[in-house]
């Protein structure tokens, strides 16, 4: 038997006294679809977490090359960051007092 109601609260509702059963909404079975996007979204928050960690160890090698030109070769810095994309090679770059442009690598 199938109970199909809304209950007080607006909330829709479907009941089964069968055991085993899925639930098939226009031919799509909801319960396996589901369990699919679990597992995707899983999925994604793990490759989130490596791109912030990958993001935050950047980070601290980027700081350690701009400080090392900045001392080292450059008198007037001028640092741009570039807006990175997945097909980006270059972070940004610093302008060198002897005029040359040096670019950080991306990738």
């Amino acid at each position: 038997d199938v109970i199909v109601y809304t209950d007080e609260g607006g909330q829709f509702n479907i009941n089964t006294t069968g055991l085993g059963g899925g639930l098939v909404v226009n031919g799509v079975n909801v319960i396996l679809e589901m369990e699919q996007q679990k597992l995707t979204i899983s999925s994604q928050q793990s490759t989130i977490e490596m791109l912030n960690y990958t993001n935050q160890r950047f980070s601290l090698i980027h700081d350690y090359i701009y400080t090392k030109f900045r001392e080292e070769i450059c008198v007037d810095v001028s640092f741009t960051p570039i807006p990175v994309t997945a097909s980006a090679s270059w972070y940004g770059g610093v302008l060198a007092n002897n005029g040359l442009i040096y670019a950080i690598p991306w990738s």
